[in-house]
């Protein structure tokens, strides 16, 4: 016998359970009109580009929920907006996707200006469907997922026209419902803003704190000693890793913390936990060193200039080279300055297929140096700032989990929002 499990005031569809006054559609049968000019762009040369203030939109500005203008821009003149934009007039909240390159960014128009489209960034106008109803639909779990499973490429993945018209979608047929959704969504959406504003300034509020304190430019009071300019090379002990050819397998899954520069990359202060870890065997067949507990990592290669401190003893990639402070230096006092300096470090990566630094480079910087007791008081004082924006970006993961899980409800039905 089979027994019904779903609940009254539901039915089965093809993508799902969802209420009864709920509908399901083909993706085409609710865009009233596409604005299109993927695979095409004004030529970004000449007279096209540079001359005015109208902001093309691109795959690089279009992010998820927001149209972000620091990446790279361009802007054009009436006369290419009114030479280009024939198709139709983006028109305040409209939706925006990309379509490649990345794909499923969703983001609307914020206000009633002029925009220019560019390549792989196509403007939707909904009929059925409320805007705001949409962007919240195309950025949830369901579409984001049949996105992916209709894309086509490698290193970038992009969705043809005819495959997005014919992804099935759930939606409610009231537009009061849709309202009400949108709404919930939106607050969240402007609590996270907010969180992630505030997390900025933080941060910006740290950023000059170091300024001042690692240039001595600011003194703690009790403190007048005159600091001393050092090169890193004498007053720390350096080593860099090794890696053990990945095509044998014995050489991996024991019990040695091994890091790469993805390990790095995911972690704050402090380094707890490796991706891999090598066997005694692995270890003894590569050029990987052991560091012990409180060594300073910093990476040569790629994420230049990254640095953490190890939490207990570990090896490491070629990648990336173990700093062990001598005792006029404190490893967390190092771990601020070279944080400090990351963005001129930058700058200073020989010059290849990717940007390195070598033992040598980084041997030569040079470093004010005060006395350990003042070093370990600017250290308490940067520790405080840090924990602070910790408990707030714990917080913003928090908030993230939440609507994620309330998106998944709204958008299915499963919770229902009271709209009389």
């Amino acid at each position: 016998m089979v027994i019904n499990t779903i609940k009254k005031g539901y039915k089965q569809t093809e993508i799902g359970v969802i209420p009864d006054d709920w509908d399901t559609d083909q993706f085409i049968n609710i865009v009233d009109k596409y604005i299109d000019y993927r695979g095409r762009t004004p030529k970004k040369i000449g007279m096209e580009w540079g001359k005015g203030n109208i902001l093309a939109l691109s795959a690089n500005n279009v992010q998820m929920g927001k149209i972000d203008c620091s990446k790279e821009a361009y802007f054009g003149s009436d006369e290419l907006y009114k030479k280009w934009m024939v198709q139709g007039t983006c028109e305040k909240d409209d939706v925006l996707l990309t379509m490649e390159a990345p794909l499923g960014n969703v983001a609307q128009i914020p206000d009633n200006k002029k925009y220019i489209l560019s390549q792989r960034v196509i403007l939707i106008k909904p009929k059925g469907l409320t805007k705001n109803f949409l962007a919240k639909l195309l950025a949830g779990s369901h579409f984001q997922k049949e996105l992916l499973n209709n894309a086509t490429g490698t290193t970038a993945q992009g969705i043809q026209r005819h495959k997005l018209d014919k992804i099935e979608i759930c939606f409610p047929k009231s537009v009061k419902e849709q309202n009400a959704i949108a709404n919930v969504l939106t607050d969240i959406d402007s609590l996270i803003e907010k969180l992630e504003k505030l997390i900025e300034k933080k941060k910006m509020i740290k950023q000059g704190a170091m300024q001042e304190l690692l240039t001595g430019r600011r003194r703690l009071p009790g403190f007048s000693d005159k600091w001393k300019m050092r090169k890193l090379g004498e007053i720390t002990e350096t080593g860099s890793g090794g890696t053990p050819l990945t095509s044998v397998s014995e050489y991996y899954g024991g019990d040695i913390s091994w890091v790469s520069i993805t390990d790095m990359t995911n972690v704050r202060k402090y380094l707890f936990n490796t991706e891999r870890y090598l066997t005694n065997k692995g270890f003894t067949n590569s050029a990987a060193k052991m560091f012990p507990k409180g060594t300073v990592l910093y990476a040569m290669y790629a994420s230049l200039g990254e640095c953490c401190i190890a939490t207990k003893a570990v090896c490491t990639s070629q990648a990336i080279l173990g700093i062990r402070p001598k005792k006029i230096l404190n490893n967390q006092f190092l771990y601020y300055y070279l944080t400090f300096i990351k963005e001129r470090v930058k700058t200073m990566g020989q010059q290849g297929t990717q940007s390195n630094l070598n033992s040598g480079m980084v041997k030569s910087f040079e470093i004010l140096l005060p006395q350990i007791e003042e070093q370990i008081l600017i250290i308490t004082i940067l520790s405080d700032m840090d924990l602070g924006i910790e408990r707030l970006e714990d917080h913003l993961d928090k908030y993230h989990a939440i609507k994620q899980g309330t998106m998944q409800a709204l958008l299915t039905g499963k919770i229902r929002l009271l709209t009389k």
